[in-house]
């Protein structure tokens, strides 16, 4: 029966060190663009039903909870352009103790505007 060397397991070690050090960061990364994505799209919902209340019974500001918070983001429909704005500019969200900031931007050129989050330094 043949056992490894000491130099071989060493090696393989080594090898993976290095491979789990160049994956976490990417990983991390990841993890961090999909909890984004995520708040803006509950926010976009949001969004979306705000809309349709408005355009149904005239309902102009709505209270939103996102994913992995437990922060609320207050919208209100801006009658004179007939937008959706966030209340007081822009929200943040505490996220494993990091803070995720929300923005609307509506002078983009689209009727629409769109939704923009990052991560707050």
């Amino acid at each position: 029966m043949k056992a490894f060397s000491l130099t071989e397991l060493l090696i393989s070690i080594a090898i993976l060190i290095i491979l789990t050090s160049i994956a976490t960061p990417i990983f991390f990364k990841y993890k961090n663009n999909a909890v984004i994505a995520r708040i803006q799209g509950d926010l976009v919902a949001c969004a979306g039903e705000l809309m349709a209340e408005y355009a149904n019974n005239g309902t102009t500001k709505k209270t939103c909870k996102v994913y992995k918070s437990n922060d609320n983001c207050t919208l209100i429909v801006d009658k004179l352009n007939d937008k959706i704005k966030i209340e007081n500019s822009y929200c943040d969200f505490n996220i494993d103790s990091k803070v995720v900031r929300c923005e609307i931007h509506t002078n983009y050129g689209d009727i629409n505007g769109y939704i923009d989050c990052y991560y707050k330094e």
